[in-house]
């Protein structure tokens, strides 16, 4: 006869330990408003490894074989709301309108692009940005050499991502002559093109990793949209240099519409596009 496990509750002492691991492990800053939805999210979990305390959980999370897997559901559960394809156009329209027309012109010769899209999620931003350079491209696309990198430290969204698989809600913002060009339906999903994933990659990265960054080389546009607000000030400023560093010289940094990068933080200046949340190498 099964038995049902009372909700645990969440003490300081608790939500201390899981904020400590989560900022150790990732440099990621749980925001103390989000306690109360975080520990309903947990509670299900713990159920489901029928452990009875948050203390307990805390240690499951550091001793063990399974700790790295276990980090990686908490990762998932810590920022669970994934966005659509297309998702704040403002931001997406200056980079096809403006910024990408520009790239293009200026490697006309050498015809290789490469963007950056940083902490992916479920990869909805990645294939969003290839779908615009191809659509842009046309005719011509098959004659470029198109990077479309996605980077996230949640292994459990990269795999989600992978799947190139997204629901009608995923696509809501999506304009519909695109749709039906990039888009084939399967069931209830609908699944990007051949031609789209020939464009893009994924792979698990920290963005504190600095070194890690070098290696990828450098990017003409990086988007990192509404991660930056989850570090504290001085991983803030680190990653912002990693940026600026891999940014190509004629690059663009796009953040998050309420992620505002101060004049020389470090050495960014904003474009004058209204709502684009676009920075310039200074």
């Amino acid at each position: 006869m099964s038995s049902t496990r009372a909700t645990p509750a969440m003490s300081d002492a608790d939500f201390d330990a899981l904020a400590r691991i989560v900022r150790d492990r990732a440099s990621v800053c749980i925001d103390p408003e989000h306690r109360d939805g975080l520990q309903t999210r947990l509670a299900d979990r713990l159920r489901n490894l029928e452990l009875d305390t948050f203390e307990q959980y805390t240690k499951f999370l550091s001793m063990g074989p399974y700790q790295h897997d276990e980090f990686q559901e908490l990762l998932a559960l810590i920022d669970p709301a994934d966005k659509p394809l297309f998702d704040h156009r403002a931001q997406f329209d200056v980079f096809a309108r403006i910024v990408l027309p520009k790239l293009i012109e200026a490697r006309k010769d050498i015809r290789h692009l490469r963007i950056w899209s940083a902490g992916c999620g479920n990869g909805s931003e990645t294939y969003t940005l290839a779908i615009i350079i191809h659509d842009a491209l046309g005719v011509r696309a098959g004659d470029w050499h198109i990077e479309v990198l996605g980077t996230d430290m949640c292994e459990r969204k990269l795999a989600t991502a992978n799947t190139a698989a997204y629901d009608d809600n995923d696509l809501q913002s999506t304009p519909d002559h695109l749709r039906r060009r990039y888009f084939r339906q399967a069931g209830k999903n609908w699944v990007l093109s051949d031609d789209l994933l020939q464009l893009v990659g994924f792979e698990p990265h920290n963005l504190t990793d600095r070194f890690g960054a070098k290696q990828y080389g450098t990017w003409d546009a990086i988007f990192c949209r509404d991660t930056l607000s989850l570090f504290d000030e001085d991983t803030w400023q680190r990653v912002l240099g990693t940026f600026h560093d891999q940014l190509a010289n004629d690059g663009t940094l796009f953040v998050g519409a309420n992620e505002i990068v101060q004049p020389g933080q470090p050495s960014f200046i904003a474009r004058a596009e209204r709502d684009g949340a676009g920075y310039r190498k200074g």
